[in-house]
């Protein structure tokens, strides 16, 4: 039994002697840690805002967001033709039929006093591209209201990489 009890205790002193901490050994080691090997050497912001210099490489993020009542073939070529390397998020939420029937009514009546005060003064500069956009309104509304049509808030993020700053999507 003496011999059972003086194993047990050479075991309680290996552990003791372990380091408390992982951290430890990865720093003896000399090991980089998750931090330093994700994160760029150095990020300089420009004077002006628009753009970052990560490393070696420009950086621009553009940001497009909103409800487009309708769409073309190519609207987003010159985005898609860029020649160097980009990363992009596309993120396509339908709105709720209510919140964008209101959002229409709201942007009528935009439209309406702004054909109002145009009347008043006397001034039929816009008249006619404000009309026609009202009417566009009514329409889009009346299809939303009768099911024909969903709605779709999209937001597009668009990182622009380039090892020239006057190559970058201005």
């Amino acid at each position: 039994m003496a011999k059972k009890r003086q194993k047990e205790t050479e075991v309680r002193e290996v552990v003791v002697n372990k380091p408390k901490r992982v951290q430890d050994t990865v720093l003896a080691d000399g090991s980089r840690s998750i931090k330093e090997l994700l994160a760029p050497s150095s990020i300089l912001l420009s004077d002006d805002g628009d753009t970052m210099k990560i490393d070696e490489q420009y950086v621009e993020t553009m940001v497009m967001a909103g409800i487009r009542p309708n769409t073309s073939m190519g609207w987003l070529n010159d985005l898609y033709n860029y020649p160097g390397d980009m990363d992009t998020a596309v993120y396509i939420e339908p709105v709720d039929e209510r919140i964008a029937i209101d959002e229409l009514t709201k942007k009528i009546s935009q439209y309406e006093t702004a054909l109002a005060i145009d009347r008043e003064k006397g001034s039929v500069k816009n008249n006619t591209r404000n009309q026609a956009i009202l009417n566009e309104l009514y329409a889009q509304r009346a299809r939303l209201e009768q099911s024909h049509e969903n709605m779709f808030l999209v937001e597009i993020l668009c990182n622009l990489f380039n090892r020239d700053r006057r190559g970058l999507g201005k």
